[in-house]
Formats: C-alpha cells, structure tokens, sequence
C-alpha cells in the first residue's frame, strides 16, 4: 500500500487538484495532473518536492502543513514500500503541534507500515507547539530504519513524542528535541534490540552521548526492544 496524507487546512489549494484528490491519484484514477502534480515519463508522479514510484516515496525539499497563528498544526503520512528522504523539510508545527508519520504509526494506529526508511543528516522533521504543546513525530519501519537529521516535537508548554522503530535501527547523526516549557516530552526507541555504546556505528547500536544530550536538552528518553 502506498499512501500520502496531509491535513486539508493548511495546505495551499493548488488550481485544478485538492488535497483531497491524492488517494484517487495514487490508485490509478484518470483525473489530469496539473500544476504541481505532473505524471512523469517513466509512469510516477511528482508533487513539488514528493516523488512517488513503485511503492518508494522519496521527499526533497519541503512538505509542510504548518499551520497559521491560532490554528494547530495539520498531519503528514509518508507511506510505501520505502520512504526517503533526503535533505527534506518536513513540517507539521502550529499553536499546537501537528502529526507526522514516515514509514509507520504508532503501534496503536492503522496505518500500514513501510519495510525501509532513510533519512539523511541534513533533513528536518518538526511538529513544534509555537504556543503550546508539541506535536508527535514517528519514523519506522518494519525491517530496516536509517534515522539522520533533526526530529523536534518541541513545545512552548509540555514536548510532545517522538518514536524511532524498526528491527534494524540505525540513529547515527540525530538530534532529538522533544522538550517543553513546562514539560518534558518523550523520545521513545523501539528496535528488536539494542547496544548502547560509546560510539555508535551500526544497526541497534546507541551513543550513550546522544541519550545524555537528550536527556541534558529536556527530553525523557525511553528504550523499549520488541
């Protein structure tokens, strides 16, 4: 299952193509592409910065649902086979902060989940309550996640969650800001299992400094292997 799903609210109308119309997109319906949906040569589709191909989601640049003052920030689901993403800005953030979902759900949602995940270092994904709580960020997978970059649930009141998880988990090159004003949010990692160590370099491994950072920064952090 492929999906893409971002909230209606805070997203530009775009002429001739809503926001709305993405599910029918992807499952082969014949309505044109215009504007900044196009169908590309090879068979896959490109909105902006979003390339959709044989079940691989692949984000460059940025995809936002940031809300305007006084609203909370909208939802973003990047759902296939694989996700990348590659420099992306990916951003959810508002009064109170949105949802973002790469690759999977929480474990008590409905989303399907991904089989890989990439993130590189120089990727940003943000859920941040500008004026009060922060939102919950979720990168995972079911077989292998490589999570880089910058994860931030931050909150002007209480943090909000941000979950990495799959049976091969790789967080070399993250930051993790889940911390509030009046709170401390949560960092949850949930490999099969894991080693911390004093320098991370494979799978399941964990820098015993990037847990230290985190928690010094205002982030619980809680380690679950399932």
């Amino acid at each position: 299952m492929l999906g893409l799903e971002m909230s209606q609210g805070s997203v530009p109308a775009v002429t001739g193509f809503a926001v709305s119309d993405l599910p029918a997109l992807l499952t082969g319906s014949a309505t044109p592409l215009v504007n900044d949906l196009t169908l590309q040569p090879d068979g896959s589709y490109k909105l902006g910065a979003l390339q959709i191909e044989d079940e691989e989601v692949s984000v460059a640049g940025e995809l936002s649902t940031r809300a305007i003052v006084g609203d909370d920030g909208g939802a973003i689901a990047l759902l296939g086979r694989s996700v990348d993403a590659f420099g992306a800005v990916i951003d959810a953030s508002g009064d109170n902060g949105g949802y973002i979902r790469i690759g999977r759900d929480l474990e008590s949602g409905t989303l399907p989940t991904s089989d890989l995940v990439l993130m590189n270092r120089t990727s940003i994904v943000r859920a941040a309550g500008l004026n009060g709580s922060g939102g919950d960020v979720v990168v995972g997978s079911n077989i292998r996640a490589t999570v880089r970059g910058d994860l931030s649930a931050h909150g002007t009141t209480t943090g909000g969650l941000i979950e990495t998880s799959s049976a091969q988990l790789t967080l070399n090159d993250v930051q993790i800001d889940a911390s509030g004003q009046t709170g401390n949010g949560r960092w949850l990692i949930d490999p099969v299992d894991i080693e911390i160590v004093g320098s991370a370099g494979g799978a399941n491994q964990i820098e015993s400094g990037l847990i230290e950072a985190t928690l010094d920064g205002g982030t619980d952090v809680e380690i679950v292997t399932t």
